[in-house]
């Protein structure tokens, strides 16, 4: 099922963004009604109130916005059958440092993303120093110690700007401010690069006027009648903190006990 690129592009992250104008009125308008304008002329950065112009401004103030802060966030990778069953999933939910040297991970794996992992469970919490990692084998859990690494993710790569330089069909709704900044859903349903034995696809996102995507969701719909559905969400930016997980003693013991 070659429709897998299309969703891959949208889970290594999601900037999408776009912004709805205030629209005419009778009467007089107040500020409060009208959108910001903090970019010269487009709602969030690389978009229009129609028309995605520069996909790359997305990705880059998606990732912008995003650097030096810690945040919360959830990756969720489906193939449901034509009723809507779920054939496999994968479901990520992970905290990070401002610094990306902290994170606590968890990951759980149903049908063939557990066969190809061999596992139907994964987390991982890195403390500034290590990364330690356990996973569930035939209903016991295995720990390692690795070296430190950033988790994997975590920006937006140029895998992204094609999927959205290829969106074409794009309607926007302004929604509730939330704190200071607007937002906006943005809903594509025509592309111009999908492959072969894709029927069609949808791709909906909430972005705000700073170019931060909180949630995005892609839909592609296969000749088989198959569905991939990609969920991405960002959370309290700028306000997680990374949760020390409750197997970490288990997990210090059991790695200084075998030196792994």
């Amino acid at each position: 099922m070659r429709a897998l690129p299309l969703l891959c592009a949208c889970l290594v992250v999601l900037a999408g963004c776009n912004g709805l104008g205030g629209g005419d009125s009778d009467g007089d308008v107040t500020p409060a009604d009208v959108p910001r304008d903090l970019h010269g002329g487009t709602i969030a950065p690389g978009l229009t109130e129609s028309e995605l112009v520069n996909a790359s401004a997305l990705a880059t103030a998606h990732e912008r916005v995003l650097a030096n802060r810690s945040f919360a966030a959830t990756y969720r990778l489906q193939l449901l059958a034509a009723n809507g069953s779920v054939i496999r999933e994968s479901v990520t939910r992970g905290q990070y440092a401002a610094d990306r040297l902290q994170y606590n991970t968890s990951a759980r794996y149903t049908g063939g993303f557990a066969e190809a992992r061999g596992t139907e469970r994964r987390e991982s919490w890195a403390d500034g120093d290590h990364r330690y990692v356990r996973w569930s084998r035939g209903g016991e859990w295995e720990y390692q110690r690795q070296q430190l690494r950033p988790p994997a993710r975590l920006s937006p790569g140029d895998t992204l700007e094609p999927l959205l330089s290829g969106a074409t069909g794009v309607a926007v709704e302004r929604l509730d401010t939330e704190g200071e900044w607007e937002r906006y859903r943005v809903e594509a349903t025509e592309f111009e690069n999908l492959s072969g034995n894709v029927e069609n696809a949808t791709l909906t996102a909430v972005v705000d006027e700073r170019g931060l995507v909180s949630e995005v969701r892609v839909v592609v719909v296969l000749d088989t009648g198959h569905q991939q559905v990609v969920r991405v969400t960002y959370s309290a930016v700028g306000e997680t903190t990374v949760e020390r997980p409750a197997w970490a003693d288990e997990a210090l013991e059991r790695v200084n006990a075998t030196g792994g």
